[in-house]
């Protein structure tokens, strides 16, 4: 996942999900603005469909969810439906995301974080941050692994790139794995901050010249002009038939699995939960086939689970919350149709 960080002043930088990474200086949006901005949506029965200023949420600060998010990848295939024209849009298939990798146990941890940091330039705790939040660089690998296989003819390339680079990775040590999986990492560190995203997804396809922009933002699903950027990116591929990956940054909220209150939020009661983030996927052009592959490191959404993608387009909740999330509405639904009780949600993490 990639955050926005508070900085002095009121800016922010683009982070990984844990403090490091995309420091592209922009104006914060207050709690105080982003609630009457909801507010004024709901009286008004719309929004304005773009998920700009929620985007701009992603500071790591605790708050409410006060739009409707969704716990599959339904909606963001409708939405790029909407933009490939033609193209069949394939979601994630029912496997293992690679980015549990790379994976080491508990106890081992602390040692393995001093060789992640030798690797990448930088402390142990840094490593840790970065090792808890590289969605962006698994997304990268997964995303080349699916163009290799559409360059071979490969049926269900999304299937055939997943399952077969589990199985090498599975193969590997820790720091085999890290190698691996960090290189698009490396390639994004030693380029600078200013070339980021360019760095980590303009090797993969170089024929596409849809690069408008340098900043998440410009490659943020739902955000004013991502949809635009996405039909030229495909007309390019389509013009010269050659394979592209782009870069899809999904704005999600983490729930808690409890309401909490004000001085709960205030208080830091919860930690990594009841805040907007930012994650990635890549988007594998099979121009051939007229196929656009999602390559979610992470798989497909566990339902049920604390992370749901913001919905497409920006659509007010009745009531802000840190707990009820869209699953949860429909599973209590659910149990009401039917005359059950609905269980105890339990706690997530």
């Amino acid at each position: 996942m990639l955050a926005l960080s508070k900085q002095q002043g009121k800016t922010v930088t683009y982070e990984s999900a844990s403090k490091v990474g995309i420091r592209i200086r922009r104006k914060y949006m207050s709690t105080q603005k982003a609630e009457a901005v909801r507010k004024k949506s709901s009286r008004q029965g719309r929004t304005s469909g773009f998920l700009n200023d929620v985007f701009r949420l992603c500071d790591r600060t605790r708050r409410r969810c006060s739009f409707k998010t969704e716990y599959t990848h339904e909606n963001l295939q409708r939405y790029l439906e909407t933009h490939l024209k033609g193209w069949r849009v394939e979601a994630p298939p029912s496997v293992p995301g690679i980015a549990c990798f790379p994976a080491c146990s508990e106890d081992v941890q602390p040692k393995m974080m001093v060789h992640l940091g030798g690797l990448l330039g930088c402390s142990a705790e840094e490593a840790l941050d970065q090792w808890c939040g590289h969605c962006e660089t698994c997304a990268v690998l997964l995303t080349s692994r699916v163009l290799e296989c559409v360059e071979k003819g490969m049926p269900d390339a999304l299937l055939s790139a997943s399952t077969t680079l589990t199985a090498e990775l599975t193969q590997k040590s820790f720091e085999e794995q890290a190698v691996v999986v960090f290189e698009g990492e490396l390639r994004a560190r030693r380029a600078g901050s200013r070339e980021r995203t360019k760095s980590f997804w303009g090797p993969l396809s170089p024929p596409v010249q849809a690069w408008r922009g340098v900043s998440p933002e410009e490659w943020c699903a739902g955000c004013e002009g991502v949809g635009l950027r996405i039909e030229e990116a495909a007309r390019e591929s389509l013009l010269t038939i050659s394979p592209a990956a782009l870069p899809l940054y999904i704005t999600n909220y983490i729930f808690d699995g409890d309401e909490l209150s004000p001085a709960d939020l205030v208080s830091g009661a919860a930690y990594e939960t009841t805040q907007y983030s930012c994650h990635v996927v890549g988007l594998g052009l099979d121009p051939e086939g007229k196929v656009c592959y999602i390559c979610d490191p992470n798989g497909q959404l566990l339902a049920g689970g604390n992370m749901e993608f913001v919905s497409i387009p920006l659509a007010p909740r009745e009531a802000p919350t840190t707990a009820l999330s869209a699953f949860d509405i429909e599973l209590a639904r659910g149990a009401q149709s039917s005359g059950g009780r609905k269980r105890a949600k339990k706690k997530r993490y």
